[in-house]
């Protein structure tokens, strides 16, 4: 519940307190990539809506379609072709074992005919699955489980495209800071730049889910870097206002006499002992 507590007060800090975003510079790793998969879960909020809303939008079953599974063979009753459904934005096309498979349906789609279903890629490596090495015996049952892969592939392609396009705005953000490494471990300014990017999350997160016109999302997302900037420019102040006190204490004193140089100074005081620190 600790955690839950710390990640929350992270999460306000961020989007209506970003001057306070350096109270957490001590966080963990663990506890930073925790924080992380929170948010891109957020971002990928939209796939979960997609998933559960899409199969009752376009079935594919035996009613729908007017086909059905007959000793492992794809039978359809309607003669009108092409018979097509979607599932995930993927055509579906059913065919009897007599018709011909016309050159133009989608190039990527998958079709049903005779005893097989066959995954067109567009190239000449398509993938042929016999309706035999399925477990499943009736129409419904084989395009559910169908239905079950396509989910979780859509799901984890959500997630991971999420992830990606998260970590990329982290680390092209980290770049304004970069200046600042001779004095701050890399490490630490990834977690606060990953802190600050909690704004940019969570526009993205509604520009997904809401019909919202492409340059207002633009004009919002360059709101959403403010938590960046000022970050940027509390470790600057920060930095130099620790490298001008060390320098004050110790005017006459030379580097090997007792003290150290000014940038070492600085880096040990953002490494300061705390028991939140847990890499």
């Amino acid at each position: 519940m600790g955690r839950v507590m710390m990640m929350y007060r992270v999460f306000v800090d961020s989007l209506l307190n970003p001057n306070a975003l350096l109270d957490h510079r001590n966080k963990g790793g663990w506890f930073a990539f925790g924080y992380a998969m929170i948010l891109i879960f957020l971002m990928s909020i939209s796939t979960i809506v997609y998933l559960a809303e899409f199969p009752w939008a376009n079935p594919v079953t035996e009613e729908a379609t007017g086909c059905a599974l007959v000793d492992q063979v794809v039978v359809c009753e309607s003669s009108a072709t092409p018979r097509v459904r979607s599932m995930y934005g993927v055509s579906v096309y059913f065919f009897n074992a007599d018709e011909s498979v016309p050159s133009t349906i989608d190039t990527q789609a998958i079709v049903v005919q005779s005893g097989s279903i066959r995954v067109q890629n567009g190239t000449t490596n398509d993938v042929e699955v016999p309706f035999s090495v399925l477990s499943a015996t009736s129409f419904d049952a084989v395009f559910g489980q169908l239905y079950a892969g396509l989910r979780i592939s859509v799901f984890l392609f959500g997630l991971f495209q999420s992830g990606f396009f998260f970590l990329l705005i982290v680390l092209i953000s980290t770049m304004s800071v970069l200046r600042l490494r001779q004095f701050i471990p890399y490490k630490k300014l990834f977690r606060l730049v990953l802190f600050a990017s909690t704004t940019i999350a969570v526009l993205i997160t509604f520009y997904n889910l809401l019909p919202v016109p492409e340059w207002v999302m633009f004009l919002v997302l360059i709101l959403g870097i403010r938590p960046h900037f000022i970050l940027q420019r509390e470790l600057t102040l920060q930095t130099m206002l620790h490298l001008q006190e060390m320098a004050q204490k110790a005017p006459s004193e030379q580097p090997g006499e007792g003290t150290s140089a000014p940038g070492e100074s600085a880096r040990d005081q953002t490494e300061d002992d705390s028991p939140e620190d847990s890499d």
